[in-house]
C-alpha cells in the first residue's frame, strides 16, 4: 500500500494534492446521467449546466483537511462554488 505524504497548513494536516484534475471531472460525470438537453445538475442549487460551466469542488474543504479524492468531490456551478467558500 502506498503511503500518502501529507503537508501541513497551520496546524492542519492536509492532502498535498490541492486540485482535482480534468480526468477526475470526467470520472465524476461518467457516473451521472445528463438531462434531455445534455446538461448536468449542480450539487448545490440543483439547476442544470453544460459540462464547461461546472467545477469540481471539495465537499469538505481542502483548507480544513478535506482530501482531494473522488469520494470528497462534488460538481458545482461557479456561483455555488464561490458562495461555498472553504466550508
Amino acid at each position: 500500500m502506498n503511503s500518502m505524504i501529507l503537508g501541513i497548513v497551520g496546524d492542519l494536516r492536509v492532502d498535498p494534492k490541492r486540485l482535482f484534475t480534468a480526468d477526475d471531472k470526467k470520472e465524476l460525470l461518467s457516473k451521472l446521467t445528463p438531462n434531455e438537453q445534455g446538461l448536468y445538475e449542480c450539487d448545490g442549487c440543483h439547476q442544470h449546466f453544460d459540462v464547461d460551466e461546472l467545477t469540481v469542488d471539495h465537499k469538505r474543504a481542502w483548507s480544513i483537511g478535506g482530501r482531494t479524492e473522488l469520494s470528497n468531490a462534488q460538481l458545482l456551478c461557479r456561483a455555488c462554488n464561490s458562495r461555498k467558500g472553504n466550508r
